[in-house]
């Protein structure tokens, strides 16, 4: 926890600055994502990725690579058994989209939805009584990393009542 509150303190400050490079964002997201299906399959859930290939960001690749670790192992941890993740990575204008997807153990409410960003928050209560459930700082690390690269996330309810998390950044 220390170790995390310490990041995104680094991360929060103004004068912070960036490791910019351009890098393959479509390889990263399938070098980092790969774990995650494995520990997918191994609860009873199907990770699905699909990708562009090629897509390049100017950025800070160790922090966005975490910024992709953690939006995917929050869609495997929170997604009930028996149920679909999807991973996507594309290309819109002159940005990229990365996007997770999942069912949710509980239904989250839009209250719920405007603070998943919020420093120790958690969508549920059941989340707070889950074994490995965390600190509810993730997705806060999540939207700085975002942030810094000037872009946005957030989160939505698609149509079929799953939770979308949408990460936009400018493709320099």
């Amino acid at each position: 926890l220390v170790n995390e509150l310490i990041y995104l303190s680094r991360m929060d400050e103004a004068d912070s600055h960036l490791e910019r490079s351009v890098f393959n964002l479509s390889n990263a997201v399938s070098d980092v994502s790969a774990p995650f299906a494995g520990m997918a399959e191994f609860n009873g859930k199907n990770l699905i990725l699909n990708a562009e290939d090629n897509l390049t960001l100017c950025g800070d690749e160790q922090a966005v690579r975490r910024l992709i670790s953690t939006l995917c192992e929050n869609a495997v941890k929170h997604a009930p058994e028996d149920s679909d993740i999807l991973i996507t990575l594309s290309r819109s204008g002159k940005n990229i989209v990365f996007s997770t997807e999942n069912a949710s153990k509980e239904p989250l409410s839009e209250e719920a939805l405007s603070h998943l960003f919020d420093r120790f928050y958690r969508g549920d209560e059941s989340r707070s009584k889950e074994e490995n459930s965390g600190f509810g700082i993730g997705l806060s690390i999540a939207r700085a990393i975002t942030e810094k690269h000037g872009g946005t996330i957030k989160a939505r309810i698609t149509e079929n009542g799953r939770l979308q998390i949408i990460c936009t950044l400018p493709q320099n």
